[in-house]
């Protein structure tokens, strides 16, 4: 069917209107927009004071552990030098109970790098936890005064914060109840009579 040119410019016309008066109600509709804030934890840890200072403690801890276990490792390896040279001398039957000692040794070195990984892995969770908690107090003071809503941290896109603005779970709470009451309040359809018959 072909519309004459007035009734066409109508057609348009009364389009558009409906276009606008739904754009203006799915407006009214839709929830405000939320404000986002991303925070990085590194970027944290390497402008504030006290970052620095967990980061040097930190360091120090690690470089004091390494120097120990060079220390052990080179002290081994003197012995097992000294042990191998004087194998070649003496009678392998004399030196067997300084090999066990040697054995023994190298297993304290491996048992001590093991601690020395768990003890540095425990401060830095230790630290990493007193910071994240004190991040999560500053984020918590700062938002309402910078009109944050949702403050989301970098490195794991974990929320680390969320006003009551952005909260949905009421809005969504009370729609699965009316869907729910709709599904049960719906009355079960009965077969039709024809089909009934076959």
């Amino acid at each position: 069917m072909i519309l004459s040119k007035n009734k066409f410019i109508n057609s348009l016309g009364f389009g558009l209107v409906i276009n606008l008066l739904l754009a203006i109600k799915i407006t009214e509709c839709a929830p405000a927009v939320n404000n986002v804030a991303v925070a990085s934890m590194q970027e944290i840890m390497q402008i504030s004071e006290l970052g620095n200072k967990k980061h040097h403690s930190l360091t120090k801890l690690q470089t004091d552990k390494m120097a120990q276990i060079q220390k052990k490792q080179q002290d081994f390896e003197k012995k097992a030098k000294s042990l191998e040279a004087r194998s070649k001398t003496v009678d392998a039957v004399l030196i067997v109970k300084e090999q066990e000692d040697l054995l023994a040794e190298r297993q304290a070195i491996e048992t001590f790098v093991k601690a020395a990984e768990g003890e540095l892995q425990r401060a830095i969770s230790r630290e990493m936890t007193q910071i994240g908690e004190l991040v999560r107090e500053a984020v918590k003071e700062l938002a309402p005064v910078n009109n944050w809503d949702i403050v989301v941290l970098k490195e794991t896109s974990e929320i680390i914060y969320c006003s009551d603005k952005a909260m949905v779970s009421k809005a969504i709470a009370a729609q699965v109840d009316k869907i729910n009451q709709k599904t049960v309040n719906a009355k079960p359809t009965m077969p039709d009579a024809k089909a009934a018959k076959k």
